[in-house]
């Protein structure tokens, strides 16, 4: 095997990666690509060596310029079904990993980290997936602000709908 390095500058630079085989395919800050790309790239996981089981892997931190499709797809695992009929959210493991999961952060880094503006260290220093540049309330916490109903059925309920017109770019 080869190990080969890439980047994707430009959205069409995914066709750099089509037509070949890759045993391992590594995305680096998967927040940064678009999904498209990532599944374009990662339909080239495929192998004619016995005993290799392709993988795609990514690492990443909260946040970023397509945070969104990640979260929906390896953390909520929350992906339309009628685009995506063959999603198989078993295909996709999500392992956090904080601060305190590595015991051999120097200080220094914990202390760059709480330097940070309060959003993006709420993303990097406490792994939270729930923020976003420009969000109205940065004090949101899913286990303190969301409440799971267990068998809830939508199905026979009216439903009333709102609309926030943002805050930081109003409609």
């Amino acid at each position: 095997s080869i190990t080969q390095f890439g980047h994707c500058q430009e959205a069409s630079d995914v066709a750099n990666y089509l037509s070949a085989e890759y045993d391992l395919i590594s995305f680096d800050e998967i927040v940064t690509f678009e999904r498209e790309q990532v599944s374009m790239i990662s339909s080239r996981a495929r192998t004619t060596k016995p005993g290799i089981t392709p993988q795609v892997v990514s690492g990443t931190n909260p946040g970023g310029p397509q945070a969104a499709w990640v979260k929906s797809w390896y953390i909520d695992k929350n992906v339309d079904r009628v685009d995506f009929p063959s999603y198989n959210e078993a295909s996709y493991l999500f392992i956090p990993s904080k601060l305190e999961d590595n015991p051999y952060i120097d200080a220094g880094y914990e202390a760059a980290l709480a330097d940070l503006h309060p959003t993006i260290r709420k993303a990097y220093r406490d792994g939270s997936w729930d923020i976003w540049p420009g969000q109205y309330f940065t004090d949101f916490d899913r286990v303190r602000h969301v409440v799971e109903w267990r068998d809830f059925d939508p199905r026979h309920m009216k439903i009333h709908c709102g609309l926030d017109w943002g805050y930081v770019r109003p409609g």
